[in-house]
């Protein structure tokens, strides 16, 4: 049987800007106190895992949970800039309150995750554009660690993903 990769997907710790209630997509923030702490839990919850490769964004965020998590494995976090958040244009750095009142239907799209949602002086179809990255960096990802896929699909559970029949938890939606 082919061997398996496993991929775990993380969201960086809370940073600043999530405290004060800002959209914060491609300005830096810190980590406060609490995010390094679910960052250090987060390397309790994969301390069993075998993890050969750790990418991330290039944001100071991102790679500072990585290297939190990863603690002492000798694995490095690799920034990605293709793994970024999306930019939330007009929007970034503001209050969610203050959108709210300035942009009710915009925001209304946006908590319900409605594709015609567009932040204001955002690229045209920004999720369209980051779900293009972010295959982009999957497949470059593949390419260096092998073919056979396993994706989480909730905390720390996975789905494999595979482009070939050889392995047994094989599905349509992912074999392309």
């Amino acid at each position: 049987m082919a061997k398996v990769t496993r991929i775990y997907l993380a969201r960086h710790g809370q940073t600043v800007t999530n405290r004060e209630g800002r959209f914060c997509g491609h300005a830096e923030t810190e980590l406060t106190d609490l995010g390094v702490e679910q960052s250090r839990a987060l390397a309790v919850r994969l301390e069993r895992a075998p993890i050969t490769a750790c990418y991330t964004s290039d944001f100071t965020r991102a790679i500072r949970t990585a290297a939190v998590a990863l603690g002492e494995r000798g694995v490095a976090p690799r920034p990605d800039p293709d793994l970024r958040e999306l930019h939330y244009g007009e929007w970034e750095l503001e209050r969610e309150s203050a959108i709210r009142k300035r942009y009710p239907e915009q925001h209304r799209l946006m908590r319900e995750e409605d594709p015609a949602w567009r932040p204001p002086a955002a690229s045209p179809s920004p999720k369209s554009a980051n779900a293009r990255r972010a295959l982009s960096a999957a497949s470059s990802m593949r390419t260096r660690a092998g073919k056979c896929w396993s994706f989480p699909t909730a905390p720390l559970s996975t789905a494999c993903f595979r482009p070939c029949s050889a392995c047994p938890k094989a599905t349509s939606s992912g074999s392309t």
